[in-house]
């Protein structure tokens, strides 16, 4: 039987049974929970700790989501407890909400699930890596509890303003672009020319692109992705107007265009975007292909296609560093 506290609802087992119709977890991740649960029901202590984070990280509207973790992880040692099933409770108590403001929208079940869907991507990861289920990408995955990133089809969306340093600029009649630093010297003299349009800037409102591991990247699917989400965001929100979409991630590592084959879906997915003059680091790309940067480019795993292409080129001192890149919304 249900507690009749409605706050703690997310302690009573047939929660994560109900939830999990969304979720979709295995069995062992279940049985985490519940297990999890089952101790804090027996511990005040560690209830009262529970509670106190429910309250600062899923009711406090506003709560910076980057603190999130070191919450959770300060209630965990108190009490003597896993940081990662504890979280993952904490962020599964605020699914009730998220799906009240999916309803009061009128977002369908479908992208609702599609979104928790990287609460069991994150699981699983953690288990494959620690051997016990958890969640340690807290203040990621409250992106998606406080409804401020949404997964339509393939691509994962979130809303944001314009951060990269540059002013990008389109020519009226050619379409052809321009990016240019901005660097508080930048003066709009491009725009004032009457000849380009000045289409991204700090104020520009944008969609940020992320990637979920695990699917394939098919050329069709990431097109219908933007596709529908162009249309879910204007109908979402009517009142604005977004630029166009912003990425930045190891898939579009710039040097990918000199060496993946012309048939690769990661290479489909990078020439979609014009590509920023940005300096990164190879550390995402090491970790998405090898999990982890291997001791040397000899002895890196080659099980894989991808795998063997990259070890290639690290061997041959290739820049792999990853990018950053923007899609406006007549390119896409």
């Amino acid at each position: 039987m249900w507690m009749n506290h409605k706050d703690t609802v997310y302690l009573e087992d047939g929660y994560i049974y109900e939830m999990n119709n969304l979720l979709h977890l295995p069995e062992g991740a279940v049985d985490a929970y519940l297990t999890t649960i089952q101790a804090i029901k027996e511990d005040s202590a560690l209830l009262a700790q529970v509670m106190d984070c429910h309250e600062k990280i899923i009711q406090t509207e506003h709560y910076n989501e980057q603190e999130a973790k070191s919450i959770i992880d300060e209630a965990a040692a108190a009490c003597g407890i896993s940081s990662g099933m504890l979280a993952v409770v904490v962020i599964l108590s605020g699914i009730p909400q998220m799906q009240a403001f999916y309803s009061n929208k009128g977002i369908s079940e479908i992208v609702l699930a599609d979104t928790l869907s990287d609460v069991r991507v994150w699981m699983e990861k953690y288990e494959r890596q620690y051997g016990v289920w958890g969640l340690d990408e807290t203040s990621w995955i409250l992106n998606h509890i406080r409804c401020k990133l949404f997964k339509i089809g393939r691509l994962q969306y979130m809303p944001k303003h314009w951060d990269q340093p540059f002013i990008v600029y389109r020519h009226n009649r050619s379409g052809e672009l321009m990016i240019r630093s901005c660097d508080g010297e930048e003066t709009d003299l491009y725009s004032l020319s009457g000849e380009w349009e000045m289409v991204l800037n700090p104020s520009s409102l944008v969609l940020d692109l992320h990637i979920q591991e695990g699917e394939p990247l098919t050329p069709e699917r990431c097109g219908q992705s933007l596709k529908d989400a162009a249309q879910f965001f204007s109908s979402l929100f009517p009142d604005r107007l977004y630029s166009g979409y912003v990425c930045s991630s190891w898939l579009l590592t710039p040097s990918f265009r000199n060496f993946l084959p012309p048939a690769s879906n990661i290479l489909q997915f990078n020439q979609r975007f014009q590509l920023l003059p940005a300096e990164g680091s190879d550390r995402q790309l090491f970790e998405r292909v090898f999990g982890g940067r291997p001791d040397d480019a000899n002895t890196a795993p080659r099980e894989t296609k991808l795998q063997e292409i990259i070890a290639q080129e690290w061997k041959k001192g290739t820049d792999l560093s990853h990018g950053a890149g923007f899609i406006l919304p007549s390119s896409r």
